[in-house]
């Protein structure tokens, strides 16, 4: 780090212990690199400084010790198994037995599971085969079966019986039309 901007920092920071700290770390994080790149930036008001020239970098030389080299044995020889054709056929019935078994069951799953979707489908055709004979009967027909299935009320039978005078009851006097018009007049006048 230069030493304007460790000046910079420490102005900042003073009187600030654990800002001090962290200070102090960064400066030790600082390396070679980082501190030699006073002069490389700049701002356009500050005039070029050239930078002095770089000490050239020795790489370490490491040396290692000389690898011992073990002697790779041969790879293992395969064994070889011989088989005659009894033994192969016997072997041959031992997998496809296995795998029979394995199969058949799959294949009896999936057979449970098509017979149980044609049930269903089934169902539905059914269904839907009714519904279609339903809506191709003849609108008389269909207006026929509806009017029978109503429910059926039970009729009701209206009879006229005149009513019959009894001799306590006097026959009502018709009033003539020349009383209604004197009634009339006589009301119009009394408003």
């Amino acid at each position: 780090m230069n030493k304007k901007a460790k000046d910079e920092l420490e102005k900042i920071v003073a009187g600030d212990p654990a800002l001090e700290a962290q200070v102090a770390e960064l400066e030790a994080h600082v390396d070679e690199v980082n501190a030699s790149t006073e002069g490389l930036i700049r701002r356009d008001n500050e005039p070029v400084v050239e930078a002095p020239a770089a000490e050239p970098v020795v790489e370490p030389v490491i040396k290692t010790a000389p690898a011992v080299e073990e002697p790779i044995s041969d790879p293992p020889t395969p064994a070889v198994m011989e088989m005659d054709e009894v033994a192969m056929q016997a072997l041959a019935e031992i997998v496809a037995g296995k795998v029979n078994v394995e199969f058949a069951t799959q294949i009896t799953a999936l057979h449970e599971l098509q017979t149980q979707a044609v049930d269903s489908l089934n169902e539905q055709i059914t269904k839907l085969t009714a519904r279609l004979v339903a809506l191709e009967t003849p609108m008389a027909e269909a207006v026929k079966q509806a009017v029978a299935d109503m429910p059926r009320n039970a009729r009701t039978q209206i009879v006229y019986r005149p009513t019959q005078r009894t001799a306590e009851q006097p026959e009502p006097v018709e009033t003539s039309t020349e009383d209604i018009a004197q009634a009339t007049l006589a009301n119009l006048k009394t408003r």
